[in-house]
């Protein structure tokens, strides 16, 4: 046989040995050959290249050194030492106290651009308000407004006010579309009980009926204030986070918590305390 005859004959049966690998393991490392590589030589343990493992994500992500260097700008409170911008909040109360009337002050004067409400300075952004109601319908939304006494100009400022009442149910997505939208300085909700799906005192209800309305405030900056009422127990004791009608999750999904209630001796004053909110101080944390 020839020198030429002896090299096609190696050739040929070094095809016949490439058709039949499927794989070459050299050192713990793995290489499976496709079509196209059929006919390559038969790579060497030299050849051959460990993939590069990847470094998994850590648990732990930053150190206390890293996060003290960490700058972070907080956004200011929508009403100054009360209500912060960007969160979902809750507004507890018994039944006949003036919730809905503070929560209707409060949205009008976004409105109206007003410079503070209840002596309490507003930083506003959007300059617009929305106000659900399940309770009130149109035509005593539009007699408390009246009550107010308000020039022609400061009545036409309220096409800044966006109402919806006479409902019971939230469609989620036109909601959240329409807030997206218009966008809001504040929402409110009045009242929570009427509106969230599932069990009021099912923790895990709860949580995912809030989820959503936090997601929005926070991508938007809009503060979302629920009005809510407090336990029957709970109705002779001082104000606490933990009267609140229903499950503690309620609590525990709000970043602010308000509780009003009324004086002893003079029907016509309110107390307005915030009864959860790590950011304010003690003095701020009630006024009359």
């Amino acid at each position: 046989m020839s020198f030429i005859e002896n090299q096609q004959d190696n050739i040929s049966q070094h095809n016949e040995n490439a058709a039949q690998l499927q794989t070459v393991i050299c050192d713990g490392a793995q290489i499976t050959n496709d079509e196209t590589a059929l006919n390559d030589e038969v790579p060497t343990c030299n050849e051959v290249q460990v993939p590069v493992l990847v470094r998994r994500k850590r648990f732990f992500n930053t150190t206390g050194y890293q996060a003290a260097l960490f700058e972070y700008n907080e956004q200011p409170d929508l009403i100054e030492g009360k209500l912060p911008k960007g969160e979902v909040a809750v507004l507890a109360a018994t039944s006949d106290i003036g919730k809905s009337m503070l929560a209707s002050q409060i949205v009008a004067s976004i409105a109206m651009e007003k410079e503070e409400v209840c002596w309490h300075k507003l930083n506003l952004t959007y300059k617009r308000a929305a106000y659900l109601s399940s309770e009130d319908g149109l035509t005593a939304i539009g007699a408390r407004i009246r009550k107010w006494n308000l020039s022609k100009e400061e009545l036409r400022s309220l096409d800044n006010l966006h109402i919806s009442a006479d409902f019971e149910t939230i469609d989620w997505q036109k909601f959240a579309d329409e807030a997206e939208e218009t966008l809001f300085d504040l929402i409110v909700i009045d009242v929570l009980t009427d509106f969230i799906t599932g069990d009021l005192n099912n923790a895990l209800h709860v949580r995912q009926f809030m989820k959503n309305f936090k997601k929005l405030a926070a991508k938007f900056g809009t503060s979302i204030l629920f009005l809510h009422h407090i336990g029957k127990a709970s109705e002779r004791s001082g104000p606490s986070k933990v009267s609140l009608l229903g499950s503690s999750a309620i609590e525990s999904s709000s970043r602010c918590v308000w509780n009003m209630t009324a004086d002893s001796n003079d029907d016509y004053i309110r107390y307005l305390t915030i009864t959860k909110g790590n950011r304010y101080s003690v003095a701020q944390k009630k006024c009359r």
